[in-house]
């Protein structure tokens, strides 16, 4: 099944792209003023992303490990070893 099954767009959204490519083609320029806590704004939403980033890669660690070593031809460790080995 192909993601797209409809040939001919419907009626309504063909004039929303089409209202919205002429307030595009015929805005004014802004002369917007960037104040310096925008800085600060593209820096914090930066590390929050990067915060975000690290607690996914924490909570799938697992199976990442295990993808790469599928990947490599490694086997997994069985984790009846592990065990024995900490007792």
């Amino acid at each position: 099944m192909h993601l797209f099954t409809h040939t001919k767009p419907s009626p309504l959204l063909t004039r929303a792209a089409i209202a919205a490519a002429v307030m595009l083609a015929w805005s004014a320029p802004a002369y917007a003023y960037l104040d310096p806590a925008t800085g600060s704004v593209l820096l914090q939403g930066l590390l929050a992303g990067i915060a975000g980033l690290m607690v996914v890669l924490r909570l799938y660690w697992g199976r990442l490990k295990a993808f790469f070593r599928r990947c490599l031809g490694r086997q997994p460790i069985d984790p009846a070893i592990v065990e024995k080995g900490k007792q």
